[in-house]
């Protein structure tokens, strides 16, 4: 059986299931997670009660929903670590998006704005400051908000 799938202007043609297509290697690899309890990653998805909705049990619909990946440094991403695989909760993601969202990441609150550590780092042109300043007993807000002043300044 051959599949006819359209992203905008490309027209992507598909046997046997999808087979072939990389996508379909990381939605077979999604429901791995999610329901072998022997997959080494099991304890971090399944295990916990992460799902996938029952729309995406068919590798069409999730392809349909999500469309192909914009690049090979895409990768599938949850936004809520905490919820299920499902259109509404899932993007693709770069590289830098996903470090930035992983469970095991340390997030700071300044000013209304949650991000992890690395994201702030970036923001404000630090270089592994912030852990060192908290570490030390600074505030938050004093950690984010004083420069950085090189030795040689």
């Amino acid at each position: 059986m051959k599949h006819v799938f359209q992203k905008g202007a490309q027209i992507v043609n598909y046997k046997h299931g999808g087979r072939q297509l990389a996508e379909y290697g990381i939605w077979a690899r999604m429901r791995q997670r999610i329901t072998n309890s022997n997959h080494k990653f099991y304890h971090r998805y399944g295990g916990r009660g992460i799902r996938v909705c029952s729309e995406w049990e068919q590798f069409s619909t999730f392809l349909q929903d999500m469309g192909l990946r914009p690049t090979i440094s895409h990768s599938l991403e949850r936004k809520d670590n905490d919820g299920p695989y499902s259109k509404g909760n899932c993007i693709w993601a770069s590289r830098q998006t996903q470090a930035n969202n992983r469970s095991t990441n340390h997030v700071l609150t300044y000013a209304g704005r949650t991000q992890s550590i690395a994201a702030w780092e970036r923001e404000l042109g630090f270089s592994h400051v912030i852990s060192d300043r908290l570490r030390r007993g600074w505030t938050i807000e004093r950690t984010l908000t004083r420069p950085v002043f090189s030795a040689g300044k």
